[in-house]
């Protein structure tokens, strides 16, 4: 099965590497998000031991979106038939058949995952071992869905000093920008981001200008 197998929205050519999908604080112990990162259905997961996790969007049972399942433990279970998966992907429970060993051939489609910058990482295709980043200690300052092409997004960057972003794809006219911050300029770096969308959206010129 290919990562792009179950994508319900069109699936756009992206680079092959590491791309933002959300803050570190947006992936909270036990919680599970959808995101689409150029037209593919993810779901980014952090089980309760701290590790976080990104898959194709999908059951391999019967297509649910895992994203509306539930994380207990480390572990994250359909929403449909309770299929339930360990951190590496594999099945570890069929309820249905409680005494079945799954075989190993049942696995979600797993994503290479890093948390950097304060920003959750997925790789796809080849590429480094880890996301280039910017040095610096980054706390997440804001998220923001920009209702334009990311390349119209990338054009208007980068942010004022003791801020850095990066910019997820969505579909072709949509993305969402991840913005971090260094000590001391969350509510800076919160504001430029809704000064960008603005700006993007309705041409409306930066404060800075």
């Amino acid at each position: 099965m290919t990562t792009d197998a179950y994508s319900a929205h069109p699936v756009l050519p992206i680079a092959e590497g590491w791309h933002a999908v959300a803050l570190t604080r947006d992936v909270p112990a036990g919680q599970a998000l959808p995101v689409v990162l150029g037209g593919r259905e993810i779901v980014v997961w952090r089980g309760e031991g701290g590790a976080v996790r990104a898959w194709v969007d999908r059951c391999p049972h019967r297509g649910m979106r895992l994203s509306f399942g539930f994380v207990r433990g480390d572990t994250l279970s359909c929403l449909y038939h309770g299929w339930r998966y360990q951190q590496d992907g594999g099945c570890e429970r069929i309820p249905a058949h409680p005494d079945l060993v799954p075989p190993k051939s049942i696995t979600a489609d797993v994503h290479p995952v890093a948390e950097a910058a304060g920003l959750v990482w997925l790789r796809i295709g080849a590429g480094a071992d880890g996301p280039a980043i910017p040095p610096g200690d980054w706390q997440g300052a804001a998220s923001v869905t920009v209702d334009v092409p990311a390349d119209a997004v990338r054009a208007l960057l980068p942010p004022p000093a003791g801020g850095h972003a990066e910019v997820q794809p969505v579909g072709a006219d949509r993305c969402r920008m991840h913005v971090v911050a260094a000590a001391g300029r969350l509510k800076e770096m919160a504001a430029f981001a809704e000064q960008l969308r603005l700006r993007a959206e309705r041409q409306i010129p930066l404060a800075a200008e």
